[in-house]
């Protein structure tokens, strides 16, 4: 399968002033231009996130833009999708997985973002967009595997994993183990952790946890080694 020249990066969440993470993707990019897309967070006072992220990100070398898009006559605005053409890495921020998914679906901000991907840039994902950008992706409503956008299709992401057995996150991991087809592999991803998909398909894992992967129903001991290319 055919695989992209840019690097795909799926963050579990909560990775917003994190220094390694943030490093590692301006380590990825070609440049220190970053576009941060907040449709996800447009609940959720999307300027304190591009706030947020400008203060992660800039003292690291960013140079950072917000892309204040909540709708979809935003997401089809072209002098908005444009800004994307210049950008080394595109950042689409944690917040809603459904908003974000009917808002982007089909619009020129993705088909610009997924442009991005063409020409060799970085996208990174977090936590809901990061389970948006899988097709299957996971319904947060109920945990049971729904579609989604891709690029990704060889496998799903549960992001937002607590690092402990007793955590109620992993309640929902659960859910979403036993919920999905055993032919698709279900990726738990936690908090402060990175799922790099690079270039030729291979994978690198980033940050504080570790990511595992299951199918039908079982854990994989093999892990993302298990994964075959991601698109």
């Amino acid at each position: 399968m055919a695989t992209a020249p840019g690097t795909l990066i799926l963050l579990g969440g909560e990775d917003l002033g994190d220094p390694e993470l943030g490093r590692y993707l301006l380590a990825a990019s070609v440049g220190p231009r970053v576009a941060v897309i907040p449709m996800a967070s447009a609940f959720e006072r999307p300027e304190q996130v591009v706030f947020e992220a400008a203060e992660w990100l800039r003292p690291l070398g960013g140079q950072v833009e917000g892309l204040m898009a909540s709708s979809r006559a935003d997401a089809g605005l072209t002098e908005l999708a444009q800004r994307l053409d210049d950008a080394d890495l595109a950042y689409v921020t944690d917040g809603t997985a459904l908003h974000l998914r009917t808002t982007l679906k089909a619009t020129l901000l993705f088909e610009r973002l997924m442009a991005m991907l063409e020409r060799g840039a970085v996208v990174a994902a977090s936590g809901a967009a990061a389970t948006v950008l899988c097709d299957p992706m996971i319904d947060p409503r109920g945990g049971a595997p729904t579609v989604g956008l891709g690029p990704v299709r060889a496998f799903t992401v549960v992001p937002h994993v607590g690092h402990d057995e007793d955590d109620p996150r992993q309640e929902k991991l659960h859910r979403t183990v036993m919920l999905a087809p055993a032919s698709l592999p279900v990726v738990a991803l936690p908090v402060g952790t990175a799922l790099v998909c690079l270039p030729d398909g291979r994978y690198e894992v980033i940050g504080r946890g570790t990511v595992s992967v299951y199918r039908a129903r079982e854990l994989v001991a093999e892990g993302v080694e298990s994964l075959g290319p991601w698109r």
